[in-house]
């Protein structure tokens, strides 16, 4: 079994993680993950769990978050690390600057020269045509609220005709739960064309569309004689960036809805909705495993969750693809170090270094 981007798995979901592999492995059940074999992959600098006790960390105190600690630290005796960076490799001195600049930022290590050039990105304070390069760079943001106003903004700004897409659901109730219970899939949509939106779901890997995945809509197709009032589109017909199977129209690929089930006291409810979400702008923690070429980068007043600065600034390749917006206190990067996150953290990144 292969967890990738394990900085945010946390003790309880490890902890219930071992105990489904358990059930599922019964002649097996006395062995951690019921003996199949599990790898951990990531960047341990990376964000941690959200409401959960970090795999090195304390908190959020319970009986599972106790036992998924213990199977981490027994379970997992071996470690390989990798030093080579994939996205911000390069060998010349300004490439090696940015990529020790960013390990200083995990460690709270930052330089006065650090910072200088980081706010030397100032989006801004940029030439009229270096700006223009990051017109329509994705934005990142700390804050859901905060992405979410400016997609609105940037879908309002494109003066097309907007589909306010709602969700259909098997009961009443259900139509006000949130995007999380439904595994991704929003309530309610606004999309037009030209909206630049993401996938939520894995369709089609091997071809690039996976959940993360961006793109355009180019058109929405409802079925001959309904209304958007009264019905769902037919399909969403996205362009998008990385996708290398069958195309219709101009390079277009239907995405269709899909159904979501869960159950909660008993009773199953059911969401279907199209998986996509604009995405002029994300949030910092969902950007985690992306690569941008371009972005405009927001980190907030506070690091309110342990690597959040250093996320951000490292979702791109080089210098060249970074601009701030709104500009930062160097003190935002020198209290990173005397965090208690940060120290928990350190240690951790220790003995895994005495396992490797």
């Amino acid at each position: 079994m292969i967890i990738d981007e394990y900085s945010l798995i946390g003790c309880s979901l490890l902890g219930k993680i071992d105990r489904r592999c358990r059930q599922a492995k019964p002649d097996q059940c006395h062995l951690p993950f019921g003996g199949l074999i599990v790898y951990l992959f990531g960047d341990i600098k990376q964000l941690p769990p959200v409401l959960d006790r970090p795999l090195y960390g304390d908190g959020y105190k319970s009986e599972l978050a106790d036992h998924g600690q213990l199977v981490y630290r027994t379970a997992f005796t071996k470690a390989f690390i990798l030093v080579t960076s994939q996205r911000q490799k390069g060998s010349d001195p300004e490439q090696q600057h940015f990529r020790d600049a960013l390990d200083r930022i995990s460690t709270g290590e930052s330089t006065e020269e650090d910072y200088q050039k980081i706010m030397s990105r100032n989006y801004g304070m940029m030439p009229d045509e270096e700006r223009e390069s990051f017109r329509s760079a994705i934005r990142l943001f700390t804050e859901r609220d905060q992405a979410k106003q400016y997609n609105i903004k940037a879908l309002t700004d494109l003066r097309m005709p907007v589909a306010k897409i709602r969700a259909k659901h098997n009961t009443e109730s259900v139509s006000r739960g949130g995007d999380q219970q439904a595994m991704g899939l929003e309530q309610t949509l606004y999309l037009s064309r030209g909206s630049r939106v993401m996938l939520k779901r894995n369709i089609w890997t091997t071809k690039g569309l996976v959940n993360g995945a961006l793109g355009y809509v180019r058109d929405i197709v409802y079925a001959p004689g309904t209304t958007p009032e009264d019905s769902l589109p037919v399909a969403i017909m996205v362009e998008f960036d990385k996708y290398s199977g069958p195309t219709v129209g101009n390079n277009c690929i239907p995405i269709c809805s899909l159904t979501a089930q869960w159950t909660d006291r008993g009773r199953k409810h059911t969401r279907t909705q199209f998986p996509l979400s604009l995405a002029w702008a994300l949030t910092i923690h969902k950007a985690q495993g992306i690569t941008c070429e371009k972005a405009v980068i927001n980190v907030g007043l506070r690091e309110f969750a342990s690597g959040l600065i250093y996320v951000g600034l490292s979702r791109v390749k080089s210098w060249s693809g970074l601009a701030i917006e709104p500009t930062f206190p160097f003190s935002l990067l020198s209290a990173i170090k005397s965090k208690k996150a940060t120290v928990q953290r350190l240690k951790e990144e220790q003995r895994l270094k005495s396992l490797a």
